[in-house]
């Protein structure tokens, strides 16, 4: 997939930023969805998007490849790694029905966005580190598959878990040297009491 990635980080930190001049919530979901739609357009005509839609796997297709777009979070400090929920999988009775069910292909390509918050100084400073892998390096077949307590356990090169508390969801956890690409933005916006005293000055 040709991405220019230094285009796209700077369309989304201009994106980012006009978005914090009137907001304050972190981007998360269809609002993240949305930007990067917006950035990925500016590099290619060719691009879907359905707001809202429930497409398996695939939130945008881009030049005819499919891209998933997740929130992520970083867990550990000698051994950090990236930590998405993926496929809900209750359709499906077997532990293999399952990895067969999740090996289809959905998408091609993950871009997770991770976020933290900041104050320093009376501004709020908005922290992003965007994470793009492939796909076609997550192969759940190759990892060894146990019965845990709350449903399965997969241990290999990326640790995959199916939590039958929670609808036999996956969650991924991957070391962050299975990543392409991991570029940060970072905003500065004064705090929302510091604009209140502003507007109410200003009447």
């Amino acid at each position: 997939m040709n991405i220019d990635y230094n285009k796209l980080k700077q369309s989304l930190k201009d994106d980012f930023t006009d978005y914090y001049k009137l907001l304050t919530v972190p981007i998360r979901g269809e609002i993240w969805e949305n930007l990067l739609v917006r950035s990925l357009a500016k590099q290619s005509s060719n691009i879907e998007w359905d707001c809202g839609s429930h497409r398996v796997g695939t939130d945008i297709v881009f030049n005819g490849t499919n891209i998933s777009c997740k929130s992520g979070q970083i867990s550990g400090k000698k051994d950090p790694r990236l930590v998405i929920s993926s496929h809900r999988t209750t359709s499906y009775s077997t532990l293999e029905e399952k990895l067969k069910y999740l090996s289809e292909g959905h998408e091609d390509i993950f871009f997770c966005l991770n976020y933290k918050e900041d104050i320093f100084m009376n501004q709020k400073i908005h922290k992003y580190r965007l994470f793009v892998f492939e796909s076609k390096d997550v192969d759940y077949n190759e990892l060894s598959w146990e019965v845990t307590k709350s449903g399965w356990e997969g241990n290999g090169k990326f640790i995959a878990k199916i939590k039958k508390t929670m609808s036999d969801q996956l969650w991924l956890r991957f070391p962050l040297s299975m990543v392409n690409e991991i570029f940060d933005i970072e905003i500065q916006q004064e705090s929302e009491y510091d604009n209140a005293k502003e507007t109410v000055g200003s009447i």
